[in-house]
């Protein structure tokens, strides 16, 4: 039945992101596909075909990019699943990102402009982010989920110092978007990404 399911889909996603593209230009468009079911297979070790996970994630990142014209923005975001603003699977550290990510910039069939990956409210340690010293990112732009709401700008920047460690450069963004929020939540929240964004390039 997955297997169906996932013939019939993939087909239908390409065909809304051929529909896009049609009617906005692409110097205004940016696709960010979601790589969520395929996080939580193998974090969950719970494989939903026969065929190796890692082999089909590779294969899908090839047939949903080669269809994006090259002026289009492009990016991926490293899911877990939110479940009430917790994930589904609460990710021992950042290896499966790194290695998902690597995954997807070697068989995307164009260029990848941004990956994003969640970082926990309580991960600030060494563990959780010492495997980003294995990722292979090239000109692409990491973001890294490190801004929580409720921690404010020291909590994000304790995060980000221990990510510093073994990623030079990167892009803060929260975990999992600026979606099922609050409205009124929300330039308090912008406001947080730009002060943290400004405290960052000065240090």
């Amino acid at each position: 039945m997955i297997a169906s399911w996932s013939a019939r889909h993939t087909p239908a996603l390409l065909r809304e992101v051929a529909a896009i593209s049609r009617e906005i230009p692409a110097e205004d468009l940016a696709i960010q596909w979601d790589v969520c079911i395929e996080i939580l297979e193998i974090a969950t070790n719970a494989s939903l075909l026969t065929v190796d996970p890692w082999a089909r994630a590779a294969a899908q990142f090839e047939r949903i990019t080669q269809p994006i014209p090259p002026p289009v923005l492009l990016g991926y975001h490293l899911c877990y699943g939110d479940l009430g603003h917790r994930h589904l699977v609460e990710p021992d550290s950042l290896a499966l990102s790194v290695r998902m990510a690597n995954l997807a910039l070697a068989h995307s069939r164009r260029r990848v402009d941004w990956v994003h990956m969640p970082v926990p409210v309580n991960r600030g340690d060494d563990a959780y982010f010492a495997p980003l010293k294995d990722l292979n990112a090239g000109a692409t732009d990491i973001f890294l989920g490190l801004i929580h709401h409720h921690d404010g700008v020291e909590g994000t920047l304790a995060r980000a110092q221990a990510a510093h460690r073994y990623l030079p450069h990167f892009g803060v963004a929260t975990e999992c978007g600026l979606g099922r929020r609050p409205a009124a939540t929300l330039v308090e929240l912008l406001t947080l990404h730009r002060e943290v964004a400004e405290r960052l390039v000065r240090s």
